[in-house]
């Protein structure tokens, strides 16, 4: 990805408490989905879509859990 984004982990806890204030685990997925969103969110549309695509291990071999690659 060509630039770094900063996150505030802080404004997303309080994001997510007050969206789930009685579920841990979705606070946990809306952290993560956000993260994702804010470190994402400024760059061209081809970098956001490989930033979701699945990574791969050494070698080119897919991560176990991953899908078929799609090529951008």
């Amino acid at each position: 990805m060509a630039q770094e984004t900063t996150i505030d982990s802080a404004a997303i806890r309080e994001e997510v408490e007050r969206d789930f204030p009685d579920d841990p685990m979705m606070q946990e997925l809306h952290a993560i989905r956000l993260a994702r969103y804010y470190a994402l969110r400024d760059l061209p549309i081809r970098e956001q879509i490989r930033g979701y695509l699945p990574r791969h291990g050494k070698e080119g071999t897919p991560v176990v859990g991953d899908a078929d690659p799609v090529r951008v």
